[in-house]
């Protein structure tokens, strides 16, 4: 990536990421991205617009709480919002017609929807510390069937195979 190009994205990210509540969320998926495979294709300016997308309503209000944005990530990611044939998220300070997502390979782009649709199931049966790595739980392995209470969470199916990655 260009000089040019980095001093762009951080004047970028200083004029529209103030909000205490988005550094939060970006903090939290960056930690995950630590222990999570999937989100390690994303790089440090892919999360930021990623968690700015999550938290900014479209047409303008209040900027949502961490909580909601926090799972507004994962309701993007797994609803196709990186996979190819989607729009994904523009960057806005280049004039390039694709998304940012482009530069993932199909099979990083399908891994990442898929971890990202366990994520989100694991929320909705409020396996919150288990996402989170919270209080010394041990980190939840999203590839692999997860039971919360009397649920057994599956992991979606890749549909990327060897031959189109």
């Amino acid at each position: 990536m260009g000089a040019l190009r980095m001093v762009r994205h951080v004047r970028w990210f200083e004029e529209h990421v103030r909000h205490p509540g988005i550094r939060q969320l970006i903090r939290l998926i960056k930690d995950l991205r630590c222990r999570e495979e999937a989100f390690q294709s994303l790089n440090p300016w892919h999360l930021e617009l990623l968690c700015h997308c999550a938290s900014v309503p479209l047409h303008g209000g209040e900027i949502l709480p961490v909580a909601l944005s926090y799972k507004r990530v994962f309701q993007l990611l797994s609803a196709g919002l990186f996979l190819p044939g989607s729009i994904g998220i523009p960057d806005p300070c280049e004039e390039e017609e694709d998304g940012i997502h482009m530069l993932l390979t199909a099979s990083e782009q399908d891994q990442l929807a898929g971890v990202a649709q366990m994520i989100l199931r694991l929320l909705h049966h409020g396996a919150y510390r288990e996402v989170l790595a919270e209080g010394g739980m041990m980190p939840a392995d999203f590839r692999r069937a997860q039971t919360v209470g009397s649920v057994k969470v599956l992991p979606p199916l890749s549909i990327v195979t060897g031959n189109n990655s």
